[in-house]
């Protein structure tokens, strides 16, 4: 009778189906957003070096404020240390409209809206898109590989 039983227990559980496979895009859009949450976090206690926590060790950062590319995890860091002891960030938030996946890299599309402050100067709200290509690293965690943003423009 025990027998029985137990053979009824390994037919039941041959029988249900098996969890889904995990969804690459679905666990890249997880990780690509927490990367955002932890990027504007950073940005607004104003700390370069948590900002480029976010980025591959050999990321390449596009900013149209300095000429060429920031390359490194080390040069990303100093970037944003100098431009964060210059420039306070009140408000950051970053929204993503599309997101695309092949392998272990994905892209992300989205636009950027920021109230920044310099010294005693007005507040001054700036919006903008970017195009950002994350890496999947190890421990699962998604990085900044390379990373693009391009302010609007201003209005007439």
């Amino acid at each position: 009778m025990r027998a029985a039983g137990f053979l009824g227990l390994c037919l039941i559980g041959c029988v249900t189906s098996p969890s889904p496979p995990p969804n690459p895009s679905s666990e890249a859009h997880t990780g690509i957003a927490e990367g955002n949450r932890l990027l504007t976090a950073a940005v607004l206690v104003g700390s370069g070096d948590r900002v480029a926590t976010v980025f591959a060790d050999d990321a390449t950062l596009l900013d149209p404020s300095v000429p060429g590319a920031v390359h490194g995890h080390v040069a990303i860091a100093e970037h944003w240390r100098t431009r964060l002891a210059r420039t306070r960030f009140l408000e950051a938030e970053l929204t993503t409209t599309d997101v695309s996946v092949s392998g272990d890299l994905a892209y992300e599309v989205g636009t950027s809206r920021a109230t920044t402050q310099v010294g005693d100067l007005p507040p001054v709200l700036s919006t903008g898109r970017y195009l950002a290509v994350w890496r999947l690293g190890p421990g699962g965690r998604w990085r900044i590989q390379a990373d693009c943003f391009i302010p609007d423009p201003t209005p007439r």
